[in-house]
């Protein structure tokens, strides 16, 4: 019941702090493409790509920083906790190194000699690429401590630093209209000053709060050790995501024009914006996950599971459901004047994350029991598909819509492989697993969607469709949520719970 009391309490924070950030984004990217224009945001989007792919070595690393430094919380072994928050600090700032010299030289060419720049903007480009090399070194080296504010359960702190980064980059915007330098250069400096600010507060926070964050000399090699193969299983794993998101988006830069890369920006945006509608909720679940393993608590661990990926499609769909039906009229009022294929490419990729959202209990719990091996082997070989898929659809003159269609297959298969591959490390039910989580989803979900759907044929593209569709399908989900997706314990908790809010 605590750790239950706690996964509300954070998930409570994380949802004021996803709110505001969400209402933040949306805004400031309307006004980001109208001041810098679709060619410089599609630029901006595509040349921060190359970056990111060559990121993937950080979020490997990433990963099993926050699983290890959960797990010898959950123990309540500080001297570990020590021994590895120095050791990923270290491995950090090593790969930021690294990184940095490979963008500086390999990356470079790769931007002068193979992305395609509207004439004129050659020098901005290379200046957005230069800063965009610099933030990632910070964000490297702020991994530990981010992982350590979340493995704590810190997530008050975590989401009142998310609401000042927020309100930095609406002042971003005011200094950007003001500006009457390149705005696309000012842009990327201004959001580097961001990143540097918000990284420093991090890390004197943990510094000052928590002993076990402070920087010590690596005696316990086996722990490093453990962390180091961890990580280098889970390189495989970072790639293949990459490789579905910035590596598609340049591959569409190398066939087609920075205008298509808006338009996919758009669609990544609004997707970010509504995911973190449940990534809020899987980080309040994430450290019960891996301190229940830690402790032994096997049945805890699989309920909580089973529940988050049943609950997460769910959580979503209030969301995601009215916005794939109302995308055309959302982008318009949003944008005013969207790019060509941004609704389209909205919709399928968020019909995508209905499967996406559901694989991330499994994978949080695959990364909890350790064996990372296999799930980045299969599941990863699985998700590069994705890249050779767009490239030939692009290199034969197929629509790029294509790619976004081809991609849900290939997500359901890898949602399958890293449920099969839980159930060999933590026994379970196959049947039970589908049973409850995307049969029980579904069969709530039907009636509201197929409702919602007559709703928005029947009446025109308004905000008044926008706002019936929206309200229709939670009412009706949480009617039929509540009639059979809960148990009898669960209903009288819910009653219990309005009384008292009436009352």
């Amino acid at each position: 019941m605590t750790g239950n009391k706690e996964i509300a309490k954070n998930t409570v924070f994380l949802y004021i702090r996803m709110l505001f950030i969400m209402a933040v984004s949306l805004y400031s990217s309307r006004v980001v493409l109208n001041i810098l224009g679709a060619s410089d945001y599609g630029l901006y989007n595509v040349v921060g790509g190359v970056v990111a792919m060559l990121s993937f070595i950080n979020g490997a690393a990433s990963s099993g920083t926050s699983r290890f430094l959960t797990f010898y919380l959950g123990k309540e072994d500080n001297y570990n906790y020590q021994q590895v928050f120095s050791a990923a600090f270290y491995i950090h700032l090593g790969i930021a190194f690294i990184i940095f010299i490979l963008g500086e030289t390999a990356g470079l060419w790769f931007v002068n000699n193979k992305l395609i720049i509207e004439p004129g903007r050659e020098e901005a480009a290379l200046f957005v690429y230069h800063l965009s090399l610099i933030t990632c070194f910070v964000t490297f080296t702020q991994v530990p401590y981010n992982a350590s504010l979340i493995a704590h359960e810190k997530m008050d702190i975590y989401a009142y630093i998310g609401i000042v980064e927020a309100v930095l980059k609406l002042g971003v915007l005011l200094i950007l209209k003001q500006s009457h330098y390149d705005k696309l250069k000012t842009y990327a400096a201004l959001l580097l000053a961001i990143s540097i600010f918000i990284a420093l507060f991090y890390r004197f926070y943990c510094h000052y709060l928590y002993k076990e964050c402070r920087l010590v000399k690596i005696k316990n090699k086996k722990t490093v050790k453990d962390l180091v193969v961890y990580s280098s299983w889970d390189m495989y794993g970072n790639l293949s995501g990459v490789a579905q998101t910035q590596g598609i988006n340049i591959i569409i830069n190398m066939f087609l024009t920075t205008t298509v890369n808006a338009a996919r920006g758009i669609a990544y945006q609004v997707d970010a914006a509504i995911t973190n509608f449940i990534t809020n909720f899987l980080t309040a679940v994430n450290p019960q996950i891996v301190k229940s393993y830690a402790s032994g608590d096997y049945n805890r661990m699989i309920s909580l599971i089973f529940n988050s990926c049943k609950y997460s499609i769910l959580l979503f769909s209030c969301l995601a459901v009215p916005l794939i039906l109302c995308a055309d009229y959302v982008l318009n009022l949003w944008l005013i004047n969207p790019p060509k294929y941004a609704v389209v490419f909205t919709q399928l990729v968020l019909i995508n994350h209905f499967i996406s959202i559901m694989s991330q209990p499994l994978i949080i719990g695959n990364h909890a029991t350790g064996s990372v091996r296999k799930l980045n082997l299969i599941s990863g070989t699985v998700a590069l598909l994705k890249l050779p898929m767009a490239y030939l659809i692009l290199k034969f003159g197929i629509d790029p819509v294509w790619i976004f269609i081809g991609i849900i297959p290939i997500s359901f298969v890898c949602f399958n492989v890293n449920a099969v591959l839980l159930k060999r490390t933590v026994t379970f039910s196959m049947r039970d697993f589908y049973n409850k989580t995307i049969l029980s989803g579904l069969i709530i979900m039907l009636a509201p969607i197929v409702v919602s759907i007559m709703v928005s044929n029947i009446m025109p593209d308004s905000f008044m469709k926008l706002i019936c569709v929206t309200v229709i399908y939670i009412v009706l989900l949480f009617i039929i949520l509540y009639k059979l997706g809960l148990s009898r314990r669960q209903k009288d908790k819910v009653k219990l719970i309005v009384r008292n809010f009436i009352s």
